[in-house]
């Protein structure tokens, strides 16, 4: 796995010496454009795996069409996308309107900037990983609310001012069943979280780790607490007026929030990269976030979804 570090040294080495002083800008896009890709392309996967788990749930085949399994859907989804019109209301507020979705699809990169799949394979250390991702994950919120307000559209603004109440609400359990981690492990550090869980945090805290996944759920706004989209009574939530890729950038923000609530979730509470030997730390967390994903997506397929005063 590739860290800051490493990279840099690379380019100092190799650049000419009065480029030096770019080394470090260089190194930072370098890594961050291969964590974004290599986000895109897991969240790409992801949206086909979804299809197929439900399928298999709803005991029909999921996408099969575009190539072997259907493995090529995402990318058809995609020119799709591209192709379809962009769309803005001539009431709208424009510059809002464009902004939001970026505004929420950024947060989720920030979290995995700083998630430690290794001991020197992140691209941030730092010392209050546990507030910065509770931070940048918070502007998820707002990014909700001008999507609602900039597309002036009673249906659109109802469902993010439902949005914005929901997230609020499990904002407050989600920050109590992290600060049972944080206490226990002394650090909010992630790496250092990692590093004394000598026992996995969800066996002595079975209760918070309940707490957060369900909060996660509800701010993911997945099944069952899928009431930000409820298609039958807000024609879409704040999306109602969204096409063309701003659409796809909302979706593509959707979907990516269940792979960094898992990694999130696996750095807090499952051991991150710990494991066994021979087998390496990073294949460890991948399995352990795999079965998170699974574990959501089992709730999704078999629960329905809740009302408003459940919620």
């Amino acid at each position: 796995m590739l860290d800051f570090l490493s990279v840099l040294d690379f380019f100092k080495d190799n650049l000419p010496d009065p480029l030096d002083r770019l080394a470090y800008p260089i190194a930072g896009m370098t890594l961050a454009m291969i964590v974004i890709n290599a986000v895109v392309m897991s969240t790409a996967l992801y949206t086909w795996f979804e299809r197929r788990v439900l399928g298999r749930f709803q005991s029909r085949r999921g996408p099969n069409r575009w190539g072997p399994f259907g493995l090529l859907q995402p990318m058809a989804d995609v020119v799709k996308l591209l192709a379809k019109e962009d769309i803005i209301p001539d009431t709208a507020d424009k510059p809002a309107f464009t902004i939001a979705p970026i505004l929420l699809l950024v947060p989720m990169f920030l979290v995995f900037a700083v998630i430690p799949f290794g001991a020197d394979s992140f691209l941030g250390r730092l010392n209050v990983g546990v507030l910065f991702i509770l931070g940048v994950t918070g502007v998820s919120t707002l990014a909700i609310f001008m999507a609602g307000w900039a597309s002036r559209n009673k249906y659109a603004m109802f469902g993010a001012i439902r949005a914005v109440a929901m997230l609020i609400s499990y904002e407050v359990p989600m920050a109590l069943a992290v600060t049972g981690v944080v206490v226990l492990a002394g650090s909010m550090s992630l790496l250092g979280i990692v590093g004394a869980q000598s026992v996995p945090y969800f066996l002595v805290q079975p209760l918070g780790f309940f707490v957060f996944m369900t909060a996660a759920a509800a701010e993911m706004s997945r099944a069952p607490f899928d009431m930000i989209e409820a298609e039958s009574e807000l024609g879409g939530g704040y999306i109602t007026e969204y096409t063309g890729m701003k659409f796809g950038i909302l979706q593509l923000a959707e979907f990516m929030a269940p792979l960094a609530t898992a990694a999130v979730a696996t750095v807090l509470f499952l051991g991150g990269t710990s494991g066994f030997d021979p087998i390496p730390g990073q294949l460890w967390f991948l399995a352990k976030a795999f079965a998170l994903v699974f574990l959501m997506l089992w709730v999704r397929a078999t629960w329905p979804r809740l009302r408003v005063d459940q919620i």
